[in-house]
Protein backbone atom coordinates (compact mmCIF):
# COMPACT_ATOMS: atom_id res chain seq x y z
CA UNK A 1 0.00 0.00 0.00
CA UNK A 2 1.32 3.42 -0.98
CA UNK A 3 1.94 6.04 1.61
CA UNK A 4 -0.07 9.23 1.75
CA UNK A 5 2.76 11.35 0.30
CA UNK A 6 3.09 8.97 -2.67
CA UNK A 7 -0.65 9.18 -3.31
CA UNK A 8 -0.52 13.00 -3.21
CA UNK A 9 2.42 13.08 -5.64
CA UNK A 10 0.61 10.73 -8.02
CA UNK A 11 -2.57 12.87 -7.85
CA UNK A 12 -0.66 16.12 -8.47
CA UNK A 13 0.69 14.80 -11.79
CA UNK A 14 -2.83 14.76 -13.27
CA UNK A 15 -4.16 17.93 -14.83
CA UNK A 16 -7.48 19.31 -13.65
CA UNK A 17 -9.89 19.83 -16.57
CA UNK A 18 -12.57 21.61 -14.57
CA UNK A 19 -11.39 25.17 -15.40
CA UNK A 20 -11.13 24.26 -19.09
CA UNK A 21 -14.67 22.91 -19.12
CA UNK A 22 -15.89 26.07 -17.37
CA UNK A 23 -14.26 28.26 -20.01
CA UNK A 24 -15.74 26.20 -22.85
CA UNK A 25 -19.23 26.51 -21.37
CA UNK A 26 -18.79 30.27 -20.89
CA UNK A 27 -17.71 30.64 -24.53
CA UNK A 28 -20.67 28.55 -25.67
CA UNK A 29 -23.03 30.69 -23.60
CA UNK A 30 -21.48 33.88 -25.01
CA UNK A 31 -21.93 32.76 -28.63
CA UNK A 32 -25.48 31.54 -28.07
CA UNK A 33 -26.50 34.86 -26.53
CA UNK A 34 -24.76 37.11 -29.07
CA UNK A 35 -25.59 35.26 -32.27
CA UNK A 36 -28.15 36.83 -34.55
CA UNK A 37 -30.21 34.41 -36.55
CA UNK A 38 -30.81 35.03 -40.25
CA UNK A 39 -34.05 34.48 -42.11
CA UNK A 40 -34.60 30.82 -42.67
CA UNK A 41 -34.44 30.26 -46.39
CA UNK A 42 -33.43 27.36 -48.56
CA UNK A 43 -31.23 29.53 -50.80
CA UNK A 44 -29.20 32.66 -50.03
CA UNK A 45 -31.33 35.33 -51.70
CA UNK A 46 -30.60 39.05 -51.97
CA UNK A 47 -33.99 40.67 -52.32
CA UNK A 48 -34.65 44.02 -53.98
CA UNK A 49 -35.79 47.01 -51.96
CA UNK A 50 -39.12 48.86 -52.12
CA UNK A 51 -40.19 52.18 -50.66
CA UNK A 52 -43.83 51.25 -50.04
CA UNK A 53 -43.40 47.72 -48.72
CA UNK A 54 -46.11 46.35 -46.43
CA UNK A 55 -45.18 43.90 -43.70
CA UNK A 56 -47.11 40.60 -43.83
CA UNK A 57 -46.96 37.51 -41.69
CA UNK A 58 -46.19 34.05 -43.02
CA UNK A 59 -49.22 32.40 -41.42
CA UNK A 60 -51.12 30.27 -43.95
CA UNK A 61 -48.74 31.28 -46.73
CA UNK A 62 -46.45 29.30 -48.98
CA UNK A 63 -43.06 30.86 -49.71
CA UNK A 64 -41.54 30.38 -53.16
CA UNK A 65 -37.84 31.23 -53.36
CA UNK A 66 -36.15 31.89 -56.70
CA UNK A 67 -32.37 32.27 -56.92
CA UNK A 68 -30.45 34.44 -59.36
CA UNK A 69 -29.82 31.41 -61.57
CA UNK A 70 -33.46 30.26 -61.52
CA UNK A 71 -33.42 27.48 -58.93
CA UNK A 72 -36.61 27.25 -56.88
CA UNK A 73 -37.70 26.08 -53.44
CA UNK A 74 -41.24 25.96 -52.07
CA UNK A 75 -41.49 26.22 -48.29
CA UNK A 76 -37.76 25.46 -47.95
CA UNK A 77 -38.04 22.29 -50.06
CA UNK A 78 -36.08 22.18 -53.30
CA UNK A 79 -38.21 22.05 -56.46
CA UNK A 80 -36.38 20.25 -59.24
CA UNK A 81 -38.30 21.66 -62.22
CA UNK A 82 -40.96 24.11 -63.29
CA UNK A 83 -43.33 21.25 -63.95
CA UNK A 84 -42.84 19.91 -60.42
CA UNK A 85 -43.58 23.37 -59.01
CA UNK A 86 -46.71 23.67 -61.13
CA UNK A 87 -47.91 20.24 -59.96
CA UNK A 88 -47.24 21.03 -56.29
CA UNK A 89 -49.04 24.38 -56.47
CA UNK A 90 -51.93 22.70 -58.29
CA UNK A 91 -52.12 19.98 -55.63
CA UNK A 92 -52.19 22.57 -52.84
CA UNK A 93 -54.79 24.65 -54.65
CA UNK A 94 -57.08 21.65 -55.18
CA UNK A 95 -56.65 20.58 -51.55
CA UNK A 96 -57.45 24.17 -50.54
CA UNK A 97 -54.27 24.37 -48.42
CA UNK A 98 -52.73 27.25 -50.38
CA UNK A 99 -54.09 30.57 -49.25
CA UNK A 100 -51.31 33.00 -50.13
CA UNK A 101 -48.16 32.61 -52.22
CA UNK A 102 -45.20 34.78 -51.30
CA UNK A 103 -42.61 35.05 -54.06
CA UNK A 104 -39.12 35.70 -52.69
CA UNK A 105 -36.92 36.21 -55.74
CA UNK A 106 -33.31 37.28 -55.87
CA UNK A 107 -32.95 40.76 -57.34
CA UNK A 108 -30.68 39.36 -60.06
CA UNK A 109 -33.06 36.62 -61.19
CA UNK A 110 -34.21 36.68 -64.78
CA UNK A 111 -37.50 38.47 -65.30
CA UNK A 112 -38.69 35.41 -67.22
CA UNK A 113 -38.70 33.33 -64.00
CA UNK A 114 -41.00 35.76 -62.21
CA UNK A 115 -43.31 36.08 -65.22
CA UNK A 116 -43.55 32.29 -65.45
CA UNK A 117 -44.53 32.08 -61.76
CA UNK A 118 -47.16 34.77 -62.30
CA UNK A 119 -48.49 32.83 -65.29
CA UNK A 120 -48.82 29.68 -63.15
CA UNK A 121 -50.60 31.66 -60.42
CA UNK A 122 -53.04 33.02 -62.97
CA UNK A 123 -53.66 29.56 -64.47
CA UNK A 124 -54.33 28.07 -61.02
CA UNK A 125 -56.40 31.11 -59.99
CA UNK A 126 -54.12 31.99 -57.09
CA UNK A 127 -55.35 35.52 -56.50
CA UNK A 128 -53.65 36.27 -53.20
CA UNK A 129 -49.92 36.64 -53.64
CA UNK A 130 -47.14 38.93 -52.57
CA UNK A 131 -43.55 39.70 -53.54
CA UNK A 132 -41.05 39.78 -50.69
CA UNK A 133 -38.67 42.76 -50.67
CA UNK A 134 -36.28 44.41 -48.28
CA UNK A 135 -37.24 47.73 -46.71
CA UNK A 136 -35.54 50.68 -48.38
CA UNK A 137 -32.79 52.04 -46.08
CA UNK A 138 -33.21 55.69 -47.06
Amino acid sequence: MASLSEQIEQYEDRSDLTPLIDVVFLLLLFFVLTTTFADETFFPIEMPTAERAVVRTLDDAAVLEITADGQMALDRAYVRSRRALHEELERRTEANTLRTLIVKADRKTHYENVVWVMDVMQALEIDEFSFAVREDER
